[in-house]
């Protein structure tokens, strides 16, 4: 497309006629390249009017201290997948935390989960008791080192390792939703939150794209994962901020 000129107070843009401005901009400037732009149903997306849109800029990945979290309000089924590339900055020895989980109404049934210690990885999928990097020939994940896994009822996979059927009853009917950041057992949101980083999550049911969470800060600042899907921002689901990186 052309170069509109808007009038005074807007933009000028070179981009493309009929761009989704919902969706990731990177043909448009201002208000800057590489920024989520969530505008209205009925804005000029051609235009690029800055005060009809709120931006959300990316950043690599964002981090918790451990005290905060992001509930993702997403029920996982037998027929869910997730892919998420993470790293924890640090494991306790004793403590359980997790990078995602939910649960049923009891520790193990109904698990959707990945979490651990120092000493000692568990990953969970279905009403099966949990595999471990201690007796299951499952991995041990190490804190300051990046891992992208993924896991659905046929298979899970953690960077260049995998296997095929590895759980014993993959079936998932009543768990709470999923939570980033920690591990939610027994439908507890603030239980085993995680001092880590999240470089994106993405969560499908019956193979449709039901999440796709990218890092990402507002304009003031505050940090969270804007969803592509939803064209949604989820913030700390406890009132907080998580830190991140100069985008």
């Amino acid at each position: 497309g052309a170069d509109t000129d808007v009038g005074p107070g807007a933009t000028e843009c070179n981009c493309p006629t009929g761009s989704d401005w919902n969706k990731y901009v990177e043909t448009c400037e201002p208000p800057s390249c590489d920024t989520y732009v969530d505008c209205p149903a009925s804005a000029n997306y051609v235009a690029c009017v800055e005060h009809l849109c709120k931006e959300y800029t990316p950043v690599e990945y964002i981090q918790s201290s451990g005290s905060q979290y992001i509930n993702t309000a997403f029920y996982p089924t037998t027929n869910s997948k997730i892919d998420i590339k993470f790293m924890y900055t640090e494991l306790s020895s004793g403590t359980y935390t997790g990078i995602f989980g939910s649960n049923g109404s009891t520790t193990q049934v109904e698990g959707f989960r990945l979490s651990g210690i120092s000493s000692r990885t568990t990953y969970i999928f279905g009403t099966d008791w949990e595999k471990d990097s201690n007796s299951n020939g499952f991995p041990r994940v190490a804190a300051n080192t990046i891992y992208t896994y993924t896991m659905d009822k046929n298979s899970v996979s953690l960077n260049s390792w995998s296997r095929q059927d590895p759980w014993n009853n993959p079936t998932i009917s009543t768990a709470y939703e999923t939570i980033i950041f920690g591990r939610r057992v027994q439908g507890s949101a603030n239980l085993g939150l995680s001092k880590s980083r999240i470089f994106y999550c993405k969560l499908w049911t019956n193979g449709s794209l039901v999440r796709d969470f990218r890092p990402a800060y507002d304009e003031n600042n505050k940090a969270g994962m804007y969803d592509n899907v939803s064209h949604t921002m989820f913030y700390d689901a406890n009132g907080g901020n998580f830190t991140y990186p100069a985008p």
